[in-house]
């Protein structure tokens, strides 16, 4: 595993103007770098606008998870808080999906293998822009940040992948996209762009123009929960990247709102 590189100066977090005309309009809760307060083992790193999460691989260890690589193709952010948390190394890179402000940063972050979904991958290696109006909008993955065929990874649902001493357990849950990803650490359910918590604690869906399709957002949570169900896995905390963290029991009541609407 190649070594977290020196990081620059960290770019600005999140810009007042989209403050004003996106996130406060939508209700969601402030996105905060630093310790998340519900896991606090997990630390959020704002990325432009979006959000990437980083944990230790093991107790103490030098090698670090990260979930998601940001907006910035120099993952300045991201850098300056490993380096911070003491980070020698990353030791994989796992996508929830492949926009843009999701996937920019991986080729900063060192030589770590990089787990994506098959739906998603042709958009991690630059070969088609993202589904939906947003993937229209953005454009396809530039040439500068598009990581070597050979790092990636395929991940599936309910597949377990062990980095160090700590087991990434993912699950299918498309709607943003088609192939967006679940991922559980811990105890924490990293859900990527599939909702966002509310200042009041309530979990809403992604605004429709953003989604591959809004629909299946909304099933494909339902089938998440009776899969983590089933599976037995207990969550502390529902973690999106664009608010705060949340519990799975506002995600239990969302699901139930849209199944009876």
């Amino acid at each position: 595993m190649k070594e977290v590189a020196d990081h620059h100066q960290p770019r600005i977090e999140v810009h007042p103007l989209l403050k004003i005309t996106v996130l406060w309009p939508s209700g969601a809760r402030e996105m905060l770098g630093g310790a998340v307060p519900e896991a606090p083992h997990v630390t959020r790193v704002i990325s432009a606008y979006s959000s990437a999460y980083v944990l230790p691989a093991a107790e103490g260890a030098a090698d670090y998870i990260v979930i998601d690589a940001g907006m910035d193709t120099e993952a300045r952010n991201i850098r300056a808080t490993l380096a911070e948390l003491g980070a020698a190394a990353v030791g994989a890179i796992f996508i929830t999906h492949g926009h843009l402000d999701h996937v920019k940063g991986v080729n900063s972050l060192g030589a770590a293998d990089i787990y994506v979904s098959d739906h998603d991958e042709p958009y991690l290696l630059g070969h088609k822009r993202a589904e939906g109006f947003i993937g229209t909008l953005a454009g396809k993955l530039p040439q500068k940040a598009r990581p070597d065929r050979e790092r990636v990874k395929l991940v599936g649902n309910g597949q377990e992948v062990m980095v160090g001493e700590k087991t990434v357990r993912a699950y299918h849950l498309p709607g943003h996209t088609s192939g967006s990803m679940a991922y559980v650490v811990d105890g924490v359910l990293f859900v990527g762009d599939a909702l966002y918590f509310k200042q009041n604690g309530h979990a809403g869906l992604s605004p429709a123009p953003l989604n591959w399709d809004s629909q299946v957002a909304a099933s494909s949570l339902s089938v998440l929960l009776e899969q983590l169900d089933r599976d037995g896995i207990e969550i502390s905390a529902v973690v999106p990247s664009h608010s705060g963290a949340g519990t799975l029991d506002a995600v239990r009541v969302l699901a139930d709102s849209d199944q009876r609407g």
